[in-house]
C-alpha cells in the first residue's frame, strides 16, 4: 500500500487530481454529487450554485466523515480531502481490484466495499487495510450503510438481498424479498438503522 500527499493539482500515486479553488469540507446544506464521466465531484450550494469539489478520474463513490470527504476513483484509488482542503491519496491496488461503495466512520476510519472480490475492508488513516468480511453470501455488492450501532448494510444486486456485516465479521441476510430485484443502493433514516 502507498501512501501519498500532495498539494491540489497534484499528479497522486498516479491520478491526476485536481479541485475547485475552495476544496475545504462542504458547507452544512451543500449537496455533493458525482460526475462518473467527467471524474468531478461537484457542489451544490443551497442557493443553487455548481462548483467542482474535486476532480478524481473514474470516481465511483464518496463519503465525508470527520476526517474530510473520502472518495474512491479508478478503481483502486481512495483519496482523502481534508477539512482544509488537503489532498491525500491511499493507492492500494492490490488487493482492492474494484472500489464499489465507501463509508466513513464516525472514529474516522473508511469501510471500502470492493465489487469485484465481494469484501469489506477498513482503511485506518496511517496505513492498515483490515479485512471485515470477505466472500460467499456476497456476490457483487455494489452499495453500503453504515447504522448507529458500527455494523454494515450491504445492497448486493446479483443476489437481490441486503446483507447485514457485523463489526465482529458476521454475515446475515436481511431481506431477499420477492420484490428486490437487482437492488442497487442502501442508505439507513435518521433513527440509524
Amino acid at each position: 500500500m502507498k501512501i501519498s500527499s500532495a498539494p491540489i493539482g497534484a499528479l497522486v500515486a498516479g491520478l491526476l487530481v485536481a479541485a475547485g479553488a475552495a476544496a475545504a469540507q462542504p458547507l452544512p446544506g451543500d449537496l455533493l454529487v458525482a460526475d462518473g464521466l467527467s471524474g468531478a465531484v461537484l457542489r451544490i450550494a443551497p442557493a443553487g450554485t455548481l462548483s467542482t469539489f474535486v476532480t478524481v478520474p473514474g470516481v465511483t463513490a464518496f463519503a465525508a466523515g470527520p476526517m474530510g470527504t473520502w472518495i474512491a476513483g479508478a478503481g483502486t484509488a481512495l483519496v482523502l480531502v481534508s477539512p482544509t482542503g488537503g489532498l491525500s491519496t491511499v493507492r492500494s491496488g492490490s488487493p482492492i481490484l474494484e472500489v464499489t461503495a465507501v463509508v466513513a466512520e464516525r472514529s474516522g476510519t473508511v469501510a471500502v466495499l470492493d465489487g469485484r472480490t465481494r469484501t469489506l475492508y477498513r482503511y485506518i488513516p496511517g496505513g492498515a487495510l483490515n479485512t471485515l468480511f470477505s466472500g460467499p453470501p456476497l456476490q457483487a455488492p455494489n452499495a453500503l450503510a453504515i447504522d448507529r450501532n458500527g455494523d454494515f448494510l450491504v445492497s448486493d444486486g446479483p443476489a437481490n438481498a441486503i446483507f447485514r456485516i457485523t463489526a465482529a465479521g458476521g454475515a446475515y441476510l436481511v431481506s431477499n424479498r420477492p420484490e428486490l430485484r437487482g437492488p442497487t443502493g442502501v442508505s439507513l433514516d435518521n433513527a440509524g438503522g
